[in-house]
């Protein structure tokens, strides 16, 4: 059995989404500033914590997510080890350059989703986005504001 505190440590130090996507706290104060964000002390607590965040994250960035951008990935990724999770982080990176540049498309491919039937396969789903996001920004380079 995998100790969650090292799949908390996969999620957390592979995952520069995390970094990168949009301050999902911050936006969920900003209307309700008197409301209080409490994270448990234990490291279960902090891993649902960080899946939740990174849910969060994905789902603001919906109506920037390019349908157009994944078929080009799709067909770019079909003899990848995993077309899946190469499509996944595309569509991601490019929902991230959009948001940052205020240009949400106009008609959005779906959220990205594992489709797990467990909480363990689709944290299993998250690790693998994140060593793919890990290692475009290797291959591609990092996000940065000037991509906006």
């Amino acid at each position: 059995m995998t100790h969650p505190g090292d799949t908390h440590n996969s999620v957390t130090d592979s995952w520069a989404f995390a970094d990168a996507a949009v301050d999902t706290t911050a936006r969920l104060r900003a209307p309700h500033p008197g409301l209080a964000f409490r994270a448990g002390r234990g490291i279960s607590s902090r891993l649902y914590r960080r899946e939740i965040e990174i849910r969060d994250g994905l789902v603001l960035l919906g109506p920037f997510y390019d349908r157009d951008l994944a078929g080009r990935a799709g067909q770019v990724a079909a003899g990848s080890t995993d077309p899946e999770i190469a499509v996944t982080v595309a569509l991601i990176r490019g929902a991230l350059r959009a948001h940052r540049a205020g240009q949400p498309v106009a008609d959005p491919h779906p959220l990205p989703a594992s489709g797990a039937d467990t909480r363990t396969a689709d944290l299993n789903w998250i690790i693998r986005v994140a060593a793919g996001f890990a290692a475009a920004e290797k291959t591609h380079g990092h996000l940065t504001a000037a991509e906006a």
